[in-house]
């Protein structure tokens, strides 16, 4: 890992996690990443790297986050299809707000785009609660 010079750093590992352990930590940071709805490329910056060994020293963040493809199998490799509907509609309820947003936004619009915008964002809605 280098700093904002370019210069190699040295992190805080004392030893590694089993890699049960790693494997059950980088799910949580699949989690959180998927949740909350950040970019893959996270686990790329220094900054985060670093609080992540501040906070484990252990726990080896995964290196390349470009190559996601296995990180969304940890999210999908379930065998309960309930459960990706499920996912699905946490998301949604999630997004919920937003997509609100943005009706109300394009509502107060005065270009003709955005209205027609706004009203087919409204047809679309399921509810307005």
């Amino acid at each position: 890992m280098t700093d904002q010079l370019g210069k190699q750093q040295k992190l805080n590992v004392t030893e590694k996690h089993s890699e049960a352990q790693q494997d059950r930590l980088r799910q949580f940071l699949v989690n959180w990443v998927n949740d909350d709805l950040q970019p893959f490329s996270i686990v790329n910056s220094l900054t985060f790297r670093i609080f992540c060994n501040e906070l484990d020293p252990a726990f080896l963040v995964p290196e390349d986050a470009s190559k996601t493809s296995k990180y969304l199998n940890t999210i999908t490799d379930f065998s309960a299809r309930w459960y990706s509907s499920y996912l699905a509609w946490r998301h949604l309820i999630k997004l919920k707000g937003y997509i609100k947003g943005l009706l109300n936004h394009l509502e107060l619009e005065s270009d003709p785009d955005s209205l027609k915008d706004a009203k087919l964002l409204k047809n679309i809605m399921i509810s307005d609660d």
